[in-house]
């Protein structure tokens, strides 16, 4: 029994030598590596700054309860109406880049768009 086992592995040990040697053998040639050319410095434009998005314009009359909206709670509507946004229909106007701008000022991390505030405050707006 022990003999047989020591056949395995010498067996095994054999066809693993084969196999890497055949591997090393049979890869493709190594290509040297060719330096990137560059472009011309004159043809290269610099990239002006986008202009970030403006925070909508304050509201007319009183707030809205923002907190009837699912996801807003005090905090956020506080954050909301420090960046300009007061009333259901501020929100449901926000456009995806406002809305991308707002997800970064209030550290909100795409939640915005996936509890859909503008959403819930286009249905909100059509019940009252």
């Amino acid at each position: 029994m022990i003999w047989l086992i020591g056949q395995m592995w010498a067996a095994l040990l054999i066809a693993f030598a084969l196999g890497v040697f055949t591997g090393w053998w049979a890869r493709p040639p190594r290509e040297p590596r060719r330096p990137v050319p560059l472009p011309d410095p004159g043809t290269v434009r610099s990239a002006a700054p986008r202009p970030a998005p403006q925070a909508p314009p304050p509201p007319d009359g009183p707030f809205d309860d923002l907190t009837r909206i699912q996801g807003i709670g005090p905090h956020y509507e506080r954050l909301l109406r420090e960046n300009g946004i007061g009333t259901y229909i501020q929100l449901a106007e926000l456009t995806d880049a406002q809305i991308a701008w707002l997800d970064e000022k209030l550290g909100a991390g795409e939640r915005i768009r996936r509890e859909d505030w503008p959403g819930q405050a286009k249905a909100l707006l059509r019940r009252l």
